[in-house]
């Protein structure tokens, strides 16, 4: 039930939304989650399948595409990078969302059998097409 003060409740509305906003935030630039070697973030990815082949579009701001490397080793992809820091040391940071360092997403194929057709890499975006096996393919 709601309190009868619509200034308590719009605060406390207000709380609920910024809350969220930071859940959002960690899930989207949230520091990795697998056993990476070294400490790293990880980047959000798109996902879809059309009948022949599933695309990965991964987001990856600031990354110079000779930092990129993209493996698939027993039915995993595995994206691996590294975004510098463009900050001088010496500069005053008044926010910093932007993740940089090293960073490492893994993604567990449908099947093991998915082979990398063609990437694509422009305004930050990766992507990338996986030829799907058909159903009578070994």
């Amino acid at each position: 039930m709601k309190n009868e003060d619509p200034l308590t409740w719009m605060w406390l509305d207000a709380c609920e939304m910024v809350r969220q906003a930071e859940r959002l935030h960690r899930r989207l630039f949230g520091v990795g989650h697998r056993d990476a070697p070294f400490p790293c973030w990880e980047p959000p990815v798109d996902i879809y399948e059309t009948a022949r082949e599933l695309h990965v579009i991964a987001l990856l701001p600031g990354v110079d595409q000779d930092k990129l490397a993209v493996t698939i080793d027993g039915g995993i992809l595995t994206i691996t990078g590294s975004s510098p820091f463009p900050v001088p040391v010496k500069a005053h940071i008044h926010r910093l969302e932007i993740p940089y360092g090293d960073f490492e997403k893994t993604i567990a194929l449908p099947s093991p059998a998915y082979q990398l057709t063609g990437t694509d890499y422009r305004n930050g975006c990766l992507t990338l097409s996986l030829h799907k096996p058909a159903e009578n393919e070994p």
